[in-house]
């Protein structure tokens, strides 16, 4: 499992929940409002190492991008929306996540996490 990019100050709960994300649907094929077991995630130490099933890599990308002024999720990076997150909650000084699938095949998995301070 490997990291790069920005992940903002709150890196360690960003990281976990795009691995759980990730992990889901790549395990189990879902995405969006289906994946309900990793809202906890972010404060699991579980999630600090890979857990897909069949892949020996996995590589997250974390890129800061624009403010949005109507507090959306940011844009998909990839092909694929997994899920969306206001770590923390939704309060001025917290990010908002996307998580999303750049790339995947027998061998792993490429996960992008796009995101913004509220």
């Amino acid at each position: 499992m490997s990291y790069g990019g920005d992940f903002s100050w709150r890196s360690t709960e960003v990281k976990r929940l795009a691995n759980c994300a990730a992990s889901d649907w790549s395990n189990n094929s879902r995405s969006g409002s289906q994946i309900t077991g990793c809202g906890s995630a972010g404060s699991n130490s579980y999630w600090d190492s890979d857990h897909l099933v069949g892949a020996s890599v996995h590589t997250i990308n974390g890129r800061k991008v624009g403010y949005r002024s109507d507090q959306s999720c940011p844009p998909a990076r990839g092909f694929k929306y997994l899920k969306c997150w206001y770590v923390g909650g939704k309060t001025k000084g917290n990010p908002v996540i996307t998580v999303s699938v750049i790339s995947y095949g027998s061998g792993g998995m490429d996960t992008a996490v796009d995101w913004y301070y509220l």
